[in-house]
């Protein structure tokens, strides 16, 4: 995936979203593979207070096809690098603030991460005792998912999906990041649905019913042509009305936004207000040091609105937080996909 720490955009490729699309529409027979994908280790950069990656700001992570994964550590907080962001699906365990890995196999002697001689590590070179980052906590869901298809094999991609978000745990449970969205479900930004559980995973997997097929809603995008006012709080906002959709849950929202005049992402705070009134954070302001990107026709992903209703008015709001650098909310759009 992108590199990490920039807090610029970086797209996937045509044939990578091609790939995801086959796999999950012929794989399995037609059930559809699942594929976890790191959410990012790049909200830390020293000297920085506030995160400066979203796991947003990455077409692979956002993508409909794939299970974003954040990391927590053994203290149930989010790790100090994992990404936020409302693409995300689910957490699970890394190395957190507590400094404490992931036990995992090593390369055969010498070669690998640890070759028996490390502080703290173990002597036996096989294995290590620090593997991080969410690259460490994506395999675990991985592992969890391979446990509910050993017990529900009938399972499509959309229903592993929907069994992980109704079984995961509600980490944290204090943090200001929970809410309830307007299908019921708790969501934040740092952690998804919550954190991974592998045996509450299997016994919902055992109780789930398939859901129908999945439906699809594309607007026509909506050409605002508006300036963003540089450094102000209330922004620049457009509506958008979806109706007749048959979509009663929806289980992924694409928001297609350009505003490639603009030289300077880390100024713009934009948001998505469902009809339920729940709000997807897209971006926040953050100090981004790859200033050579933009919003042009970027592609956003979110799974706050699991499980709401697509018709009726969507808002975005788009907000320049920073001064001196400017430019305008030209066009933006909806992709919605879920069943009825």
């Amino acid at each position: 995936g992108p590199t990490d720490g920039t807090g610029g955009l970086a797209g996937s490729p045509q044939v990578w979203r091609d790939a995801i699309a086959n796999g999950v529409t012929n794989g399995r027979g037609g059930l559809g593979l699942i594929y976890t994908w790191a959410a990012g280790n790049g909200a830390f950069a020293q000297g920085i207070p506030d995160d400066v990656d979203n796991s947003n700001y990455d077409g692979y992570a956002n993508f409909y096809g794939v299970i974003a994964v954040g990391a927590v550590g053994d203290d149930g907080r989010r790790a100090f690098y994992s990404e936020a962001g409302a693409n995300l699906w689910i957490s699970a365990p890394s190395m957190g603030d507590n400094n404490h890995g992931i036990t995992t196999v090593d390369r055969t002697g010498a070669a690998g991460v640890n070759d028996g001689a490390q502080p703290g590590d173990y002597t036996n070179p096989n294995y290590t005792n620090t593997f991080n980052g969410t690259s460490s906590s994506t395999p675990l869901v991985a592992g969890v998912a391979a446990l509910v298809l050993e017990a529900a094999p009938g399972l499509t991609w959309r229903d592993v999906r929907l069994v992980l978000a109704r079984s995961a745990r509600q980490n944290d449970a204090f943090d200001a990041s929970w809410f309830t969205n307007g299908g019921g479900l708790k969501f934040s930004h740092k952690y998804g649905f919550g954190c991974i559980d592998a045996e509450a995973a299997v016994a919902v997997a055992l109780t789930h019913t398939n859901v129908g097929p999945l439906l699809s809603e594309t607007t026509p995008d909506s050409a605002v042509n508006a300036p963003i006012p540089d450094n102000n709080a209330t922004g620049v906002s457009d509506v958008i009305n979806v109706v007749g959709s048959g979509i009663n849950f929806i289980e992924h929202v694409e928001v297609r936004f350009d505003a490639d005049d603009h030289p300077y992402v880390g100024d713009l705070d934009i948001r998505l207000v469902a009809p339920s009134g729940t709000e997807s954070v897209l971006s926040e302001r953050n100090f981004a040091v790859n200033q050579a990107s933009s919003y042009d026709d970027w592609v956003f992903g979110t799974n706050v609105h699991l499980d709401e209703p697509a018709d009726g008015a969507w808002t975005l709001v788009v907000r320049d937080l920073g001064a001196n650098d400017t430019g305008t909310f030209k066009s933006w759009g909806l992709r919605i996909r879920g069943r009825n």
